[in-house]
């Protein structure tokens, strides 16, 4: 979790000055890829470290990015109800993301579910 810290800390660093295109955005999601396939075939703690740092990376350049969108592309009057929205998506859909994750975990075990999760940052 420290790496994944550190490397969001250094995305959103090096995402302050740049110009916001939807593609990077968009690449920076698979980011969580690597993260995801080490920990499947238990590869070295250094080489989990750098892919947990990476995954903090994309997740917070893609975070800072959308933010950024949102506040350039829609009207003031709007802003407000759009970032609720979003939020109350992104925090009412994370825990039926959990129970989903736990009930396929327990019918298709850890490197099925793994590989599945790696595949799908991937597409």
């Amino acid at each position: 979790m420290a790496a994944e810290a550190v490397g969001a800390f250094v995305g959103a660093a090096a995402t302050i000055r740049s110009v916001p295109r939807g593609w990077i955005a968009m690449l920076a999601l698979p980011a969580q890829a690597p993260q995801t396939v080490t920990l499947l075939l238990a590869a070295h703690p250094s080489i989990i470290l750098a892919a947990s740092a990476l995954t903090g990376a994309g997740l917070s350049v893609f975070a800072v990015l959308w933010t950024t969108a949102l506040q350039t592309r829609i009207p003031a009057g709007y802003l407000g109800r759009v970032f609720a929205v979003d939020g109350l998506a992104t925090s009412g859909l994370t825990p039926i993301g959990y129970v989903v994750a736990g009930w396929l975990l327990a019918d298709l075990g850890t490197n099925t579910l793994a590989a599945f999760a790696g595949t799908a940052l991937v597409i």
